[in-house]
């Protein structure tokens, strides 16, 4: 049960039509699931450094699962490239992060969790990004909800890791998340367990974003196959359910909100069952672009041509 790091990057390029009235296109930029530990390598920081420069964009928004563990904040060489990388994003657009499980539970022993958020708020404020816990961030065209997912959405009664659709549905339930109708509303969160009550919840908004799958742990040539036929399925789940169908890529939903997700830079083994472990490290790491722009067909919510592959760093 290990981590390897991807060394082929490609960025996912999507577009969206927003209900709100925009004068000029808005582009935003959504990494995440960097898992940074010490066989995390500088290389997904020179990917996300040179496709910043190439989107530039207006936002970014970070899915989480920035550090494999918890306790990599207390490492130095983990922190500085956690630190850094996470400066490299605040210096390109105004930057928000969402918090995954990895941020703030111990995955060798999930029943601990560390009361890590503090320190979080205090990495956040020295690298100028802002972290959403069920709160808004405002810029001129845009406004990003980020929403945090509480230890029963990522785990059951025994302590072990499982996502739980229901507390998370009733959280969305009884939050205030009216939107802006002169604004593109966005809402974030890291893993994405929804059902039709948290769908229908969430309908005022043009985009919902997730990270956390990691592509349904699919090997390399599939994924492009997938990307290519506008598939959103993955072969297996990070709780090693089959055939996961929001693993992926972006869909248009019943309520016509518009659902990314965004499959992370790193390639997992811990996240796949064993037969598929020998395939997955093969998986290509990703930065999704989401463009706003008035005059895109509303059903046309995505390019696969538009994808730029970024090796060997």
């Amino acid at each position: 049960m290990s981590l390897k790091e991807t060394k082929i990057y490609k960025r996912q390029r999507f577009y969206v039509h927003p209900e709100a009235e925009i004068d000029d296109k808005v582009k935003v930029a959504v990494t995440g699931d960097w898992h940074i530990s010490p066989i995390v390598t500088e290389s997904q920081k020179y990917a996300i450094y040179q496709t910043m420069l190439k989107i530039e964009p207006d936002l970014i928004v970070l899915q989480g699962d920035l550090v494999d563990s918890p306790t990599e904040l207390f490492d130095q060489n983990s922190l500085k490239k956690l630190k850094d990388t996470m400066k490299l994003c605040s210096d390109s657009a105004p930057t928000v992060l969402v918090l995954g499980g990895h941020d703030f539970i111990t995955p060798t022993d999930p029943g601990v969790e560390l009361d890590v958020v503090p320190i979080w708020r205090e990495i956040c404020e020295e690298t100028d990004v802002k972290l959403l816990q069920d709160e808004w961030f405002e810029l001129e065209n845009i406004r990003v909800f980020g929403c945090f997912q509480e230890v029963d959405t990522v785990m059951d009664q025994d302590g072990h890791r499982k996502d739980n659709s229901r507390p998370f549905q009733e959280k969305l339930q009884s939050l205030d998340l009216k939107p802006k109708p002169d604004k593109i509303n966005w809402f974030a969160a890291h893993a994405p367990n929804l059902t039709r009550k948290s769908i229908k919840a969430l309908k005022n908004f043009d985009v919902i974003s997730f990270g956390h799958t990691h592509g349904g742990c699919v090997p390399i040539g599939l994924d492009k196959l997938l990307d290519i036929t506008h598939s959103n399925l993955g072969l297996i789940s990070p709780e090693l359910k089959p055939f996961p169908k929001t693993a992926r890529g972006a869909k248009m939903l019943s309520t016509d909100t518009t659902l990314i997700i965004n499959t992370g830079l790193v390639a997992t083994h811990f996240s796949a069952a064993k037969p598929l472990q020998y395939l997955n490290p093969f998986k290509k790491g990703e930065i999704t672009e989401v463009i706003f722009e008035p005059e895109v067909d509303p059903d046309n919510i995505e390019k696969s041509d538009e994808v730029e592959e970024l090796e060997d760093f």
